[in-house]
Parts: structure tokens; C-alpha cells; sequence
């Protein structure tokens, strides 16, 4: 089956529980829930498109032809429950950040 799916949260899920059944981090999260495994791979590590036309349609028939052999090269693993680790510590240098410049700014004051 070939589809043309809206980039949207809602709609991606929609499409795969239609087949009653790749942004990469984001993607790989939301469908892992509805499918047994996701793989994504860089169409570069592949070896796509090295004959014929390259457009679209025909790197996704390659890329299904490669999934269906099991010989896609996987790019991505999954964060492993990484992903909270990095917002928080993005969030405690964002913090630290704003406090440093606020002192600076109040002291430049007094």
C-alpha cells in the first residue's frame, strides 16, 4: 500500500490503525506504541538510488524492497528513556543561565 500521510501526531496513528497493522525522534515515539518494531534509516547508509530516477516514490519502493530483506541499515535506536534526562538537564542549564544573567543585571543595577 502506498500513502501520502498528513505530518501530523493525530493523523500518523489514524493511518497505521487503518492498515490494522519514517523527523526521526519523535516519529520512531509516536509509532512505537501500534507497530512491532520501527527502523529508521538514512536513505545515505542505504545505498538508494544508485540506478534509475531518483525521486520519492521510487526511493520508497527501494527503501520497502530493503525493509522486506531485513537489509535496512537502522540510524536511530530509540532514546531508551534518555529523552527526560536531556530536558531536564536542558531545563537546569536554562535556569542557571536566566539566574546568572538576572544577578549580573541586579548587581549592575545596585
Amino acid at each position: 500500500m502506498e500513502a501520502i500521510v498528513e505530518t501530523k501526531a493525530e493523523t500518523i496513528p489514524q493511518c497505521i490503525d487503518e492498515l490494522h497493522g519514517t523527523w526521526a525522534a519523535w516519529l520512531h515515539d509516536l509509532l512505537k506504541p501500534h507497530v512491532t518494531r520501527v527502523v529508521v534509516s538514512d536513505p545515505r547508509k542505504n545505498d538508494l538510488g544508485k540506478e534509475g530516477n531518483r525521486n520519492d516514490r521510487h526511493d520508497s519502493r527501494e527503501l520497502a524492497e530493503l525493509l522486506y530483506r531485513n537489509k535496512v541499515k537502522s540510524v536511530y535506536h530509540g532514546e531508551h528513556g534518555l529523552r527526560t534526562l536531556k530536558e531536564l538537564a536542558r531545563s537546569y542549564l536554562a535556569i542557571t543561565r536566566d539566574l546568572t544573567r538576572v544577578t549580573t543585571r541586579i548587581k549592575a543595577i545596585y
